[in-house]
């Protein structure tokens, strides 16, 4: 290893060391500047290829089943591109071993893909991880009130990236509990967001199904079972986790995710 190298390794541990600390604005400068390398060769801005990079980070933990989308998006890069690629994801699983749980996608999206004006108009702003883990623990109580004899269900209507979700994983482990003691269901309409709600859930262990869809419209595109979804456990159960193969929900389970959240903003029903 050179000295240009040693101080590349040197300046990437010391913003992974920083992420330990609550600051993710080292991680976010260290992924603009590799995802920047990977996008030039090809004339990609930084927007485009963070989407890429996101929406190919996703296919990438689907176990062979979007291969054919993740193509596509290689096709984006010129080889020269496309070589800084892999050093992104790794530098995302690094950030996300020593991150507890926070959402570092989310911040980093609004950082690199949107303009003030942009999130106003779209409606996208990112809950504070601070304002995330205080609702957490309002949610569920200190300690977690829980059942006992089963994994408890969590729905996020509008989830974007996960954090109110990633914030409930991190309540459970600060009480000697599990991110499996739950299923997480997310919802949100942006694209992006689904992709980046599947990293987050599938690199942090959590059991979890996404839809990119419109829960009061009632829209669906697309769904989504990560591979830990059938490894919920109750709380103090010794079962290992299980690896199973991702999958699309069963439509008869999304409707009734719908009704549910429609049901929680009947308003006429309610008054």
């Amino acid at each position: 290893m050179n000295a240009t190298e040693r101080k590349k390794v040197e300046r990437r541990d010391s913003r992974l060391r920083s992420i330990s600390t609550g600051d993710h604005s080292a991680f976010t400068k260290e992924m603009i500047s590799i995802l920047e390398d990977a996008g030039r060769p090809s004339g990609l801005s930084l927007p485009e290829t963070f989407r890429s990079f996101v929406t190919m980070a996703a296919c990438s933990l689907s176990l062979g089943m979007r291969e054919a989308e993740y193509l596509k998006e290689a096709e984006r890069f010129h080889p020269n591109g496309a070589a800084h690629l892999p050093k992104a994801f790794a530098f995302l699983v690094e950030a996300m071993e020593v991150a507890d749980f926070a959402d570092v996608l989310g911040p980093m999206h609004m950082e690199v893909s949107s303009t003030k004006a942009a999130q106003r108009d779209l409606g996208e702003f990112y809950t504070p991880w601070s304002l995330s883990r205080a609702s957490a623990a309002m949610l569920l109580g200190t300690p977690p009130q829980i059942p006992q004899d089963r994994p408890f269900t969590l729905l996020e209507p509008a989830s974007g990236s996960g954090g109110m979700v990633l914030a409930v994983a991190q309540h459970l482990v600060d009480h000697r509990l599990s991110p499996r003691n739950m299923k997480a269901t997310l919802i949100d309409v942006s694209p992006l967001a689904y992709e980046m709600a599947i990293i987050n859930t599938t690199l942090y262990g959590i059991p979890a199904q996404i839809i990119q869809g419109n829960a009061l419209s009632l829209e669906v595109r697309r769904t989504w079972r990560n591979m830990h979804w059938w490894s919920a456990i109750a709380p103090g159960s010794a079962t290992e986790a299980i690896v199973a193969q991702p999958s699309a929900i069963p439509d008869d389970e999304v409707r009734y995710v719908f009704e549910t959240v429609q049901g929680s903003f009947n308003f006429e029903a309610a008054a």
